[in-house]
């Protein structure tokens, strides 16, 4: 009877251990039970959250002049990252003391900071006549519009007119603020001297 009242007397010491140890099994067992597992986010869709037909909007230099105006047959906005699809886009680049640039095409894609624009299929640039100027054009399949460099480039195939002049490039850059257009890539053409100049 001595070996039993030692394991009793055991027992009895590891109680208050056992009771802990369950204490602590339970808490744990109730806590993971209670608390939901972290949701995985799902990513957002890209559906369209507005459209407007026929519409007009200007994006305003700092000093609250137009800078931009943007007209379209049909405009599609985008919720998850504010994009703008475009139908028929023209955009009017407005720059003081300097001839206004026009640009048109089939379609045109806005980021949703409105930094830059695309311009898709039958893009047109049209610069207007200046006193120190004659008109300018330039067509290609494709326009990448930097609204805050003020630059127009393409890296597809342009053609570019000015007066009975006609240049042929792979691409072009138009940096707008100093007026330089660069053709690059496999450039030829015709350039008509002007009346008057030898």
């Amino acid at each position: 009877m001595l070996g039993v009242g030692r394991v009793l007397e055991a027992l009895i010491r590891f109680v208050p251990l056992l009771a802990m140890v369950a204490l602590a099994g339970g808490t744990f067992w109730l806590v993971t039970l209670n608390t939901s597992s972290p949701e995985v986010e799902e990513p957002k869709r890209h559906i369209a959250g507005y459209y407007a037909d026929k519409f007009s909007a200007s994006i305003l230099s700092e000093v609250g002049v137009s800078s931009y105006r943007l007209q379209g047959s049909h405009l599609t906005s985008f919720d998850d990252d504010g994009s703008m699809d475009v139908e028929l886009p023209a955009v009017r680049v407005f720059r003081p003391d300097q001839p206004a640039v026009t640009l048109h095409a089939q379609r045109g894609h806005m980021t949703g900071d409105m930094a830059q624009m695309e311009l898709f299929g039958a893009a047109n640039l049209v610069r207007d006549s200046s006193p120190m100027a004659e008109p300018l054009s330039a067509e290609s399949e494709y326009f990448l519009v930097l609204v805050n460099d003020d630059i127009i480039r393409t890296d597809k195939p342009t053609v570019l007119r000015a007066s009975s002049s006609v240049m042929y490039g792979n691409s072009m850059v138009f940096n707008n603020i100093n007026r330089e257009l660069k053709l690059g890539g496999n450039v030829h053409g015709t350039i008509e001297r002007r009346a008057g100049r030898r």
